[in-house]
């Protein structure tokens, strides 16, 4: 604390602690009384001020402070006395000390009422100028020194109350530094005031003075800014969620930020205070649990779509095992009619061993589905040349295309190599491709089979010229009783598990298969045999046996359990 003193400055009127003179209100309705009194007290170095009635002198004392009233008491008008009686009703006056002046009331009544008027002292003239200026210096060292006292206090007043502002501050930064989440304090145009410790530890020393919007993901920024300035503009408070860059790994975490607008007593936004709280794993929460009840809702429409697949196919099955069975009994009753000439008994017979052969390879897809889902199916594999398990898979289809009246067409490559493929499974294989093609073309079609080879595989591909695959069916179409899927014109049934036993056997070959569609422009499915199926046979042919085969030059192959 700085000692400001308390002394009397001799001869300037003035104390240590301040350089503002002293002021004496002098009142007199005489100029020239006036004039002697400011001579007598002019050495005393002391600022004076001049009133020639009781009216003037209220005003005087209204208008500034004083350290002393020298008063006259006889003066035309309202006199010294009722002067000195509404100054001391006045809380603003009441506290400045009168010395009465008076050349004409010297009994003891007057003196008693100057007294009572709140007198300090009762002067008669002519009085000893020393006198005078000794009691005027009393008065105005005590005024002085009571003004250095109140200005004291008042600094230390203030400096308490700056200390107390001082530590208010740190607390306050303290608990904001000890927050989890980031604090700015913002100008009234958003320009950064203050940043706590926690965004200056997650954005960087850097982004203190650039303010919230410092780290922003760059899909953000336009949105955000905009959002920012009209809020600012409009003096509004703003609620935001955008990502902000963490210094330490460069990452991107997503933030609840809060503007909010501090307003001074007249209702003028002065500054905004905003606060940023990490709501990443709130968020992540949030998209796991839509993703989650997406996934739900897929799952849920895919059982209700295999559910009605299914009974879609078990109302097909049924279909598919009567209408052979209604034939074949049919013929059979006109048969043992003995009715028939021997040309319908021959068409007779052939009828029904064709259905009978037609109920028996649906038989047998359905327990080779059985038998692949359990993971019971067992391959038989040999070496077997492509070419002949595609001709003889096209003798077998070739009375269905006659049904359909659709031409079958080979290309097949005579220089493809022998490969270890199961000759039955993979003739269904082929032919299930080629009853799917003959079904869904056009009358008077054409069915092409090919073969080629190429880097490391060896292609079978089957092209109709039927309607096309949906591009969003084409995922679909390998799929467990997929039947509903092909085509935008779809004019045949099928049970939907020959394509699916497509994909099945030659997954257990070791070969992929696909399509490749557009609407309007046909269908090319394929099958890609790997060259491994060809070294194997190299080996078999070598007499040896590949590696894991324990058969000898017959492999048998079964799946395992999925």
């Amino acid at each position: 604390m700085v000692d400001v003193g308390l002394g009397w400055h001799a001869g300037g009127g003035t104390s240590e602690g301040t350089t503002r003179p002293a002021s004496v209100l002098l009142v007199d309705d005489r100029p020239a009384n006036l004039v002697a009194l400011e001579a007598t007290l002019a050495p005393l170095g002391i600022r004076t001020v001049t009133a020639v009635s009781g009216p003037e002198a209220l005003r005087r004392l209204l208008a500034e402070e004083f350290a002393l009233v020298l008063l006259d008491v006889q003066m035309p008008g309202m006199d010294g006395f009722e002067t000195a009686t509404l100054m001391k009703r006045h809380p603003r006056t009441a506290h400045v000390p009168i010395i009465f002046v008076t050349a004409i009331h010297r009994e003891a009544s007057h003196l008693f009422t100057g007294y009572e008027r709140g007198a300090v002292d009762y002067l008669t003239k002519p009085f000893d100028p020393n006198i005078l200026r000794s009691k005027v210096r009393v008065f105005v060292d005590l005024f002085c020194k009571e003004r250095q006292l109140r200005e004291q206090s008042a600094l230390m007043h203030e400096r308490e109350s700056r200390d107390r502002e001082h530590r208010t501050e740190e607390r306050f930064r303290a608990l904001l530094d000890s927050m989890p989440l980031c604090v700015w304090a913002l100008g009234a145009d958003g320009t950064p005031v203050y940043a706590n410790r926690s965004w200056l530890e997650y954005a960087g020393a850097d982004a203190g003075a650039q303010g919230p919007l410092a780290a922003l993901h760059p899909e953000d920024e336009a949105a955000v800014r905009t959002d920012v300035q009209t809020a600012l503009a409009r003096g509004e408070p703003l609620e935001l969620e955008y990502r902000l860059r963490s210094a330490r790994d460069g990452s991107y975490r997503w933030h609840a930020v809060r503007f909010l607008p501090q307003r001074d007593p007249e209702g003028v936004v002065s500054g905004w205070i905003g606060t940023a709280t990490d709501i990443e794993n709130f968020k992540r929460a949030q998209q796991a649990h839509s993703e989650l009840a997406v996934r739900e809702r897929e799952a849920r429409e895919a059982a209700e779509a295999a559910n009605r697949a299914k009974d879609e196919f078990l109302a097909t099955l049924s279909h598919e095992l009567r209408t052979p069975l209604n034939a074949m009994v049919g013929w059979t009753h006109m048969l043992r009619s003995r009715t028939l000439t021997p040309e319908k008994q021959q068409k007779a017979l052939q009828t029904i061993e064709r259905n009978a052969r037609a109920q028996a390879e649906l038989i047998e897809d359905i327990l080779d589905l059985s038998r692949i889902e359990s993971g019971k199916l067992t391959l038989r594999r040999i070496p077997l040349s492509v070419n002949e398990v595609v001709r003889a898979a096209v003798e077998t289809s070739r009375p269905t295309a006659e049904k359909h009246t659709v031409e079958l067409v080979e290309a097949l490559d005579e220089d493809l190599p022998p490969l270890m493929l199961d000759e039955v499974k993979m003739r269904q294989v082929v032919v299930n491709l080629l009853v799917n093609a003959i079904r869904f073309s056009p009358e008077h079609g054409t069915v092409k089979v090919v073969t080629r080879r190429e880097p490391r595989f060896t292609i079978i591909e089957v092209l109709d010229q039927g309607p096309g695959i949906l591009p969003e069916e084409t995922v679909r179409i390998f799929e467990l009783f997929g039947q509903g899927v092909r085509g935008l014109d779809r004019r045949t049934g099928g049970l939907g598990i020959g394509l699916h036993l497509v994909r099945r056997i030659s997954e257990l070959h070791g070969a992929h298969v696909g399509v490749n569609s557009q609407p309007g422009q046909g269908s090319a499915f394929w099958v890609r045999l790997p060259q491994s199926l060809a070294e194997e046979a190299e080996r078999d042919a070598a007499g040896q046996t590949a590696p894991g085969d324990a058969s000898g030059p017959v492999t048998e192959v079964q799946q395992k359990a999925a």
